[in-house]
């Protein structure tokens, strides 16, 4: 594996690490009524299933081959900036109450929307 598959590896482990961390607090540290528990465990939930989006497209860059490497590669770039916007948003309004910030969940969202997509292109790119 290469150098560039290697550092989305490295991202995948330090995003899941932060993400258990963060459930961890939401969990036992959160304060707040439900509507801001929800938001947070929304946040947590989206952020641990798309850094294992993440590593399965690192992963995936070397076994799919060279046409579909840059594919795989911006999926989990999009993984990566999805999982900041989206999930970050929504921890800053809960847990700093910066809700001014929300307005970059749907831009996050987008990322990781495309990320989906880029995999599926990917993978019809891979070698047969």
């Amino acid at each position: 594996m290469d150098l560039n598959g290697r550092i989305w590896i490295v991202v995948a482990g330090i995003s899941g690490m932060l993400a258990v961390a963060l459930g961890a607090y939401g969990a036992h540290g959160l304060d707040g009524d439900a509507v801001v528990k929800g938001q947070f465990d929304t946040a947590n939930r989206y952020h641990m299933w798309h850094t294992l989006a993440l590593l399965g497209a690192a992963l995936g860059r070397d076994r799919l081959g060279p046409r579909a490497a840059p594919w795989a590669t911006g999926a989990a770039a999009l993984f990566a900036i999805g999982i900041v916007l989206f999930s970050g948003a929504l921890y800053a309004a809960t847990v700093l109450d910066q809700w001014g910030l929300t307005f970059l969940a749907p831009w996050g969202g987008t990322a990781l929307m495309a990320g989906w997509l880029a995999i599926g292109i990917a993978a019809l790119r891979g070698r047969a």
